[in-house]
């Protein structure tokens, strides 16, 4: 009886375990249409919700004038993560009804990217760096990887890129514009390429206003003049890591220079969350010890000395001792050799006397 109940218990678990469907963050917008007086009037909401596939959700809440008069709703996808999306009464992407659901059928996402990390949440309006931790998660290095953040009043202007081994994880940093303050839910896609391999929701606070006299009191570093000089680090980087890898196959001293690379690796990430709030003075300060610390890389690099002398006495170590022995062996064989000519001719002599009595009389 108890092996039949863990049979059938054994069953209902593979039959949850392979119904389960892993929820994915989808965004979408709704627009609202009506009248005031005559007047047309509209208003957009931009929508974020985890979904599992075949989800729905009620039409947000609004808030018109006061002597509005409803017309309809539309809805436009805005996430790569929805198959398909409709009011629920019409079956279509606009309603007339004023309580209305939405129906959303998501794809499965092929997830090789994880965003582990949100390190900006406190933000204001206007344009800003956002800092996020993204892990390959996948069977490959990824190359070419960047993050796009979308909400409600919240657009991406630029990303920056890089490359992710399998198994690592590393800083992006995407400048986004902030029209809404508050708490806003986000999505978050991370990309190789032009392809979405990572998705998730976040939460950010921004700051309705901003205190004006401590603003022109403190000057903060321009952010497009800051960026362009972590780029240029971050390329001379790559350049004398290129460097230390090729030294390195060609078995140069260069071991410690590893961790002097992975030493400017940390303060150019530092750099990247930071300089934000930092003022000029600050900044170019910061980048100052940093190209002190690529020089020094550099330094070390065109300095650095081949393993030669180490590397071809291990390598022909064997050599030298065949050799040896080789000369060894000769040397042995020509002395028994002479042994035995010297042995046969005493021989010799013994078997004939009168050769000894005829060297005998020459040397007298």
């Amino acid at each position: 009886m108890i092996e039949s109940n863990m049979k059938y218990l054994f069953i209902a678990f593979i039959v949850v375990f392979a119904t389960f469907v892993v929820a994915v963050p989808v965004n979408y917008d709704i627009t609202i249409y009506g009248s005031v007086n005559d007047t047309i009037y509209t208003e957009l909401k931009n929508e974020v919700h985890d979904c599992e596939n075949g989800c729905s959700f009620t039409v947000p809440q609004f808030t018109p004038p006061e002597g509005f008069n409803f017309s309809h709703y539309t809805i436009s996808n805005t996430s790569e993560l929805i198959k398909s999306i409709h009011f629920e009464s019409t079956q279509d992407i606009t309603s007339s009804k004023l309580a209305e659901n939405v129906i959303i059928e998501t794809v499965e996402l092929k997830e090789e990217l994880s965003i582990e990390k949100l390190v900006t949440k406190n933000l204001n309006l206007g344009q800003n760096n956002i800092v996020l931790q993204v892990k390959n998660i996948g069977s490959k290095d990824i190359e070419n990887v960047s993050v796009q953040i979308s909400g409600d009043g919240v657009k991406t202007i630029s990303k920056t890129a890089i490359d992710l081994p399998l198994g690592q994880s590393d800083f992006v940093t995407t400048i986004v514009s902030i029209t809404n303050y508050g708490s806003i839910d986000i999505i978050v896609k991370a990309y190789a390429g032009d392809e979405l391999l990572g998705q998730t929701i976040e939460s950010i606070f921004v700051n309705p206003t901003q205190d004006i006299e401590e603003k022109e009191k403190t000057v903060f570093v321009d952010k497009v003049y800051a960026q362009s000089k972590i780029d240029t680090l971050w390329n001379n980087l790559s350049v004398y890591e290129k460097d230390f890898f090729l030294k390195t196959s060609q078995e140069y001293n260069v071991l410690d220079v590893s961790n002097s690379i992975d030493e400017i690796k940390d303060e150019l990430r530092n750099l990247q969350s930071e300089y934000s709030h930092m003022t000029k003075e600050q900044f170019d300060d910061a980048v100052i010890i940093i190209n002190m610390l690529l020089g020094d890389v550099k330094e070390q690099l065109d300095l650095a000395s081949p393993k030669k002398i180490a590397t071809t006495f291990k390598e022909n170590l064997g050599l030298i001792a065949t050799t040896i022995g080789v000369i060894v062996s000769t040397l042995t064989a020509i002395g028994l050799a002479k042994s035995h000519v010297l042995s046969k001719d005493k021989q010799d002599k013994k078997k004939h006397p009168d050769l000894l009595r005829r060297e005998l009389r020459k040397r007298n």
